[in-house]
């Protein structure tokens, strides 16, 4: 019985780590040249979305449990520099850094979500939601197919955090990317 309690009260950590070498590679890799003094900047807005991440990561992560999602102790996330050709992705999951710290959780909640579809403990779960969504929308092309499930729990998820307003407005965001 004490494991179960324990069990029910252990929550998922989202640990931030910024990577010169990875930034450096992700520059070079988009035909990008990577200053020395750009590190620094990474160092630094690591240990700022660290702290500011820490009021969510609770709140987003029992709400994703709540749905059903089984979670792990832990994930990580890397903060790159800004890209012209490169967009966030899940895995790992990598994003670019923006004085919008709104903007970052939301970036950082999509791309969770789609780490939630491609975690194997999520199979059961996921599937509830990608087979009615796969069969209304089978003429779409496969990434927006792909795309609709992840837009509804990053929704959900931003608007239990954020509120409908909020969450809406940093979702526009999103509208420009393909699917």
């Amino acid at each position: 019985m004490v494991v179960v309690t324990l069990y029910y009260y252990f929550m998922t950590k989202l640990y931030f780590r910024y990577s010169s070498i990875y930034d450096r590679m992700l520059s070079s890799l988009s035909g990008e040249h990577f200053l020395d003094s750009l590190a620094q900047e990474g160092d630094d807005f690591e240990k700022k979305i660290t702290a500011y991440w820490e009021k969510y990561n609770d709140q987003i992560f029992q709400y994703y449990k709540t749905l059903g999602l089984i979670l792990p102790e832990f994930w990580l996330a890397y903060p790159v520099h800004s890209k012209k050709s490169l967009i966030p992705f899940a895995d790992p999951l990598t994003f670019p850094m923006k004085d919008n710290l709104d903007g970052v959780v939301s970036t950082v909640v999509h791309e969770l979500c789609h780490v939630f579809f491609g975690y194997y403990e999520n199979t059961e779960a996921c599937k509830k939601l990608w087979d009615p969504i796969m069969d209304k929308f089978s003429a779409e092309d496969r990434i927006t197919q792909e795309h609709l499930p992840v837009i509804i729990l990053t929704r959900a998820g931003l608007r239990h955090v954020f509120g409908v307003e909020k969450a809406e407005k940093l979702l526009d965001v999103e509208k420009h990317y393909e699917g």
